[in-house]
């Protein structure tokens, strides 16, 4: 009877262990692979925000760099702006003009300056000055006369060039800007 004792005891031993092994094989190991599972998941998300972050973060890196540049770029072009009298401004203007008109074969027909108008944003104070001038002569020329002014290296640009048909040949029209620092005078209100 022992023996039978014994076996039983063992068939229930066996048994709850074939038990534990079938809980485990259906219960705890899917709930293992669910926590793997969340947990690559969780792993590849988290790789993902990682690099969006970098990304996002490299951005910022970017557009700061363009703005410190962009304010050196503009702190070198206020320093590099004339600050001289308006007056001396159109003066060496209508120099180089005339010096250009007789190197190019042009005939320099009219300069006409307008007054200096104030422009000012976020602390700076500009001074602009309209300038227009009206030229004759024969394409090539006037090519030439266009593309000395613009190597002349005075602190005007063009803001606009109109070529036309006259009597005397062509006749070049061109509208110049110059930014420059406003005159003491003029900033102290005399």
């Amino acid at each position: 009877m022992e023996k039978i004792h014994q076996a039983t005891k063992h068939l229930i031993l066996g048994s709850l262990a074939w038990a534990l092994c079938l809980c485990s094989i259906f219960i705890v190991i899917p709930k293992l692979q669910n926590s793997i599972i969340r947990k690559t998941e969780a792993q590849k998300d988290s790789v993902l925000d990682f690099t969006n972050k970098k990304n996002q973060l490299d951005n910022l890196i970017k557009l700061s760099n363009k703005i410190r540049q962009g304010q050196d770029s503009l702190v070198r072009i206020q320093s590099l702006l004339p600050n001289i009298p308006s007056s001396e401004l159109q003066l060496s203007l209508s120099r180089e003009l005339h010096k250009l008109s007789k190197e190019n074969n042009v005939r320099l027909q009219s300069v006409k300056y307008a007054r200096p108008s104030r422009e000012g944003q976020k602390n700076i104070e500009l001074e602009s000055i309209e300038s227009e001038l009206v030229a004759t002569g024969i394409y090539n020329d006037l090519r030439g006369f266009m593309f000395s002014l613009e190597k002349a290296g005075l602190p005007y640009a063009v803001r606009e060039a109109r070529l036309e048909e006259s009597p005397e040949g062509l006749k070049l029209t061109v509208n110049l800007r110059a930014f420059k620092k406003p005159d003491v005078s003029s900033r102290e209100g005399y």
